[in-house]
């Protein structure tokens, strides 16, 4: 038998694969916040999709909503703080990163499927993960991203990358995008096979602890990404070619939204920043009077 190309296997493991508008209600195509297919059976990622709108308008707000259960198990690390969200998976499941290190699958009822753990927890996870061909994938403050099987919760790679990953990767056709920083301070945005976790691509100008979750832009052609070093750098997507970067007054920390052909961030300046991604044109700023 001819080997497979990774692709052919990510389109196998990806079959059955649907997105998780809410816990226990399961939609049958995965689609990005475009209204497009989200990539090659992704399924869950950070604030809804590779643009990172976080928008869901067709949710709705409970009127009475009460407290079904709570577990206090998840951010009691030396680091303690919930810093990552928990995302749905295919079934209605929920997957839960901690300060501890830990990730857990739970029920929508609360009860533990499996817990899995990173290698060095003392500052454990402040990412959230992406859930995609049966697998989650995560970074932790190890400097390493994690591939956990999403039925067992079994470890299926390891890959270290750098001093520390506080950012939420990013998966699209087969490969895993994360920015990494390293004790220096500098840092890199890094490309990782989904299937082996080799690295595919890697680019080491984002510098001083990049912590921002980058997005990817289909429609646009770019992938973007802030740092600590106050820059938001944008590369062709997806050959990921240098295209352009914009300097701001402050960290960039947070994530970068991207909507109708521009990039939306805050900086630690104070100020919110909408950039053209086709060229990093500022087309405005506004003022927060605040960090």
């Amino acid at each position: 038998m001819p080997p497979r190309s990774r692709r052919g296997v990510l389109a196998t493991l990806g079959l059955a694969a649907s997105v998780a508008g809410c816990l226990g209600a399961p939609r049958p195509d995965p689609v990005d916040t475009d209204g497009r297919p989200a990539s090659t059976a992704a399924v869950t990622q950070f604030r809804g999709g590779l643009r990172r709108l976080g928008a869901l308008p067709d949710a709705t707000i409970p009127t009475d909503p009460t407290v079904e259960w709570v577990r206090r198990d998840l951010n009691t690390g030396d680091h303690t703080a919930a810093k990552a969200s928990p995302v749905p998976t295919p079934g209605g499941d929920i997957v839960a990163p901690g300060d501890t290190g830990e990730v857990r699958r739970l029920t929508p009822e609360g009860d533990r499927v499996w817990t899995a753990a990173v290698e060095e927890t003392a500052r454990g996870i402040h990412g959230t993960p992406v859930v995609a061909n049966g697998t989650v994938y995560v970074g932790a403050y190890d400097g390493a991203l994690y591939a956990f099987d999403l039925d067992t919760g079994e470890r299926v790679w390891r890959r270290r990358l750098g001093d520390a990953i506080g950012s939420s990767p990013g998966y699209h056709d087969g490969v895993v995008y994360v920015a990494v920083e390293y004790d220096d301070p500098s840092g890199a945005m890094f490309g990782v096979d989904a299937v082996t976790g080799d690295v595919v691509w890697v680019d080491r100008r984002p510098t001083d602890h990049p912590h921002s979750t980058c997005a990817i832009d289909r429609d646009a052609g770019r992938l973007v990404v802030g740092a600590n070093d106050g820059v938001l750098y944008a590369w062709t997507y997806p050959d990921l070619t240098v295209a352009w970067s914009v300097a701001t007054g402050g960290v960039i920390k947070g994530p970068v939204a991207t909507f109708a052909g521009s990039a939306v961030f805050g900086s630690w300046d104070g100020s919110i920043y909408r950039v053209d991604v086709a060229d990093g044109t500022v087309e405005w700023t506004v003022d927060t009077a605040a960090g």
